[in-house]
């Protein structure tokens, strides 16, 4: 993880989906900055059946979508300028 999380900072490719299945990393700090930097690449399980739809569609989307576009105006403004 801490590879794809510095190719990200380095490159500008996101190469890491992160499904948490569990809360057990909630106050991770790699956890609180990926979501802060790439929030859309963060997915979580639902705890409810009912939204299962839900949580394979936005993987689909997730996986489809070009990374660039999912990067939040912070890390654009401040990691991408050279």
């Amino acid at each position: 993880m801490y590879l794809a999380h510095q190719r990200l900072l380095d490159e500008n490719v996101d190469v890491i989906v992160l499904l948490m299945l569990e809360p057990v990393l909630q106050h991770s700090h790699f956890l609180r900055l990926r979501k802060r930097l790439c929030e859309s690449s963060v997915v979580e399980w639902p705890r409810t059946a009912a939204a299962e739809p839900w949580f394979w569609q936005n993987l689909r989307t997730v996986i489809r979508v070009d990374n660039q576009v999912m990067y939040n105006k912070t890390y654009s403004k401040y990691f991408t300028t050279k």
